[in-house]
């Protein structure tokens, strides 16, 4: 068996870093009782809390049956809860519960052990330049 022409792609070393990127993520959010996706989720209510589940989709790039399921996963779980808007019956809005509000500091605090990890050994020009580098494959890609 030879290699395949996929084997020295950038695209599969993008799609091995995501995977272990997210494996490493896992490992701290799981101390929370938390999935991979529901930090997203909960970044953006810390920033404004009492979203729409609509917004939630856009912002996170997914679909709504997506958000419900995810919502709906962590109210069980008591991290947010879902309140119908007052000015709007069809709107549903997601809160931050008392335990959804105090993961942050335990969050952030995973999420930037895992920063350090990822950029360790860098200079600060490389760092610079990886960064400059991900953003144009980013927008490359959209």
């Amino acid at each position: 068996m030879g290699e395949s022409k996929i084997d020295n792609t950038y695209g599969l070393l993008i799609a091995r870093l995501a995977h272990i990127h997210r494996i490493r993520l896992e490992e701290y959010l799981s101390k929370q009782n938390l999935h991979v996706g529901q930090e997203m989720l909960l970044k953006y209510l810390w920033n404004q809390d009492g979203l729409s589940q609509k917004e939630i989709g856009e912002f996170m790039g997914i679909q709504s049956a997506t958000v419900t399921r995810m919502v709906i996963r962590m109210e069980r779980s008591g991290f947010v809860e879902r309140r119908t808007d007052p000015d709007d019956q069809r709107v549903s809005r997601v809160y931050l519960t008392e335990r959804g509000r105090s993961l942050q500091p335990a969050v952030e605090q995973g999420w930037m052990a895992l920063e350090q990890q990822i950029l360790a050994d860098f200079s600060l020009e490389e760092r610079l330049l990886l960064r400059r580098y991900l953003e144009q494959i980013y927008l490359n890609l959209s």
